[in-house]
């Protein structure tokens, strides 16, 4: 789990294994309030690190326009020296109805 944890947050080389992420970039410590700037499809887009647990799980919250994107990771043993890794995507946002 610790070499899995690394690659999850080595934002230098984030882009070699997530799709459709140009880059990022990480302003500070690993932890909550961290400040994140991803660049994807030719445009920056911020994020900041919502929670995390070291070495277990970690959550990227992105804002754009009424939409809410929190990005859950988790890391864990599997058995037989392998690691298991699972990204949830959890989405929320603000409907607007006209009348």
């Amino acid at each position: 789990p610790e070499h899995v944890w690394e690659i999850l947050t080595d934002w230098d080389h984030a882009h070699e294994w997530m799709t459709g992420i140009d880059s990022i970039t990480g302003e500070g410590e690993l932890a909550p309030g961290m400040t994140l700037a991803f660049r994807s499809r030719g445009k920056e887009r911020p994020a900041e690190i919502a929670s995390v647990d070291p070495g277990r799980s970690l959550v990227i919250r992105s804002v754009q326009g009424g939409v809410t994107a929190d990005y859950v990771y988790e890391v864990h043993p599997s058995g037989s020296g392998h690691t298991a890794a699972r990204l949830t995507e959890l989405l929320r946002s603000v409907l607007h109805t006209r009348r």
